[in-house]
């Protein structure tokens, strides 16, 4: 009896092989699956970050090309250049040149020489434009008043000063340099620092009926540049020092 339980005792401790669980090897497995799963996620999110970026790449490629196509459209566009009626109060009335080639209103040799020291970029210009020379040309018309215009381009506020002044020269070398003169104030007080823009002073050359090949060979050439100088070394020569200024038989008096 003693022997047969001694027996049992002893095979109860021991364990088969087979019976212990398997841990390492299943352990491994489901490591190994689960560091795969990580990966393709892992791969997935960097596909889809890569394909949001290529997309967003692209969405802002588009924008910069529409919005340069529209800049580029607005830049080149035709724009408005109308004619003031005020450029029929000019009929009949002399239209010269002085040595220096500035231009010159009215009677060359009238007895009163009055000489405007102006900028078509100034707007303190264009208001005593539009306020005074209505005024001015009736003394012009009858013979009493001389009126010439200095051209100076280094005042003011408004973009393109040079080219508004070459303008207007290059007009006057078809006789239209008055009726011009009208119309960059006119556009001066419409369109603010839009009035002077190439395209404006492009289709007021057709609109006044300009040749255009000689009015932009007029544009470019040193006579119209030699034109600006000598307005501008003329003015320095005799103090002056903003726009408007008017010298009267060559003694400078207060605008008004």
């Amino acid at each position: 009896m003693t022997k047969k339980r001694s027996q049992k005792k002893g095979s109860g401790r021991k364990s088969s092989a087979s019976d212990k669980p398997q841990q390492t090897q299943g352990g491994g497995g489901g490591g190994g699956s689960a560091a795969s799963r990580t990966r393709a996620r892992r791969e997935a999110r960097d596909a889809e970050r890569k394909r949001r970026r290529n997309i967003t790449y692209v969405v802002v490629a588009v924008i910069v090309v529409i919005v340069i196509a529209g800049v580029f459209v607005i830049i080149n566009a035709p724009q408005d250049a109308p004619i003031p009626d005020s450029v029929e109060e000019l009929a009949g009335i002399p239209q010269t040149f002085d040595d220096n080639g500035f231009p010159v209103l009215g009677n060359p040799d009238a007895p009163v020489q009055v000489s405007d020291y102006s900028s078509f970029s100034c707007s303190a210009c264009g208001v005593w434009h539009e306020d005074n020379f209505d005024r001015m040309l009736d003394e012009i018309r009858d013979g009493v008043v001389a009126f010439t215009y200095v051209p100076l381009t280094g005042t003011g506020s408004i973009p393109n000063a040079p080219g508004a002044a070459r303008a207007a020269l290059c007009a006057g070398e078809q006789g239209q340099f008055w009726e011009f003169h009208e119309a960059l104030f006119d556009w001066q007080r419409r369109y603010g620092n839009r009035a002077f823009t190439q395209q404006r002073l492009d289709t007021g050359v057709e609109n006044f009926g300009l040749d255009v090949s000689a009015f932009n060979s007029c544009r470019t050439s040193e006579a119209t540049s030699r034109v600006l100088s000598l307005a501008n070394s003329d003015a320095a020569s005799r103090g002056v020092t903003s726009t408007p200024t008017f010298l009267v038989q060559g003694v400078s008096v207060a605008a008004g």
